[in-house]
């Protein structure tokens, strides 16, 4: 990817990156953005007014960029200004344990 190539992540690992092989490309792989990233579907949800001032892509509990990230270097609230936790998500959306509290439907 030309792209990647000429504008390199700047630190190596908590990145994942999709597709590996993109549509129509004739089966050429990506080359990884960063040592130790992993090409692995993050399921982002579409954009959509989730708070803050710009929209931002949600990401469901079962995404593989949930508690995924590092707090090293990494801003104490997301894109929409809501807080960061210990273990923190990879990328501009946070998932707030208030969203957990009832996935069932009763809590717990």
């Amino acid at each position: 990817n030309p792209w990647a190539m000429l504008n390199p992540v700047a630190s190596g690992s908590n990145n994942l990156q999709w597709p590996q092989v993109r549509p129509n490309s004739f089966g050429q792989q990506e080359a990884a953005v960063s040592p130790g990233s992993q090409f692995v579907d993050a399921q982002l949800l579409a954009p959509a007014n989730n708070g803050g001032p710009t929209q931002t892509m949600a990401l469901p509990p079962n995404s593989a960029a949930v508690n995924a990230g590092t707090p090293t270097g990494a801003p104490v609230t997301d894109q929409r200004g809501l807080p960061r936790f210990a273990q923190v998500d990879i990328g501009a959306f946070e998932l707030q344990n208030s969203a957990l509290i009832f996935a069932d439907g009763f809590g717990g």
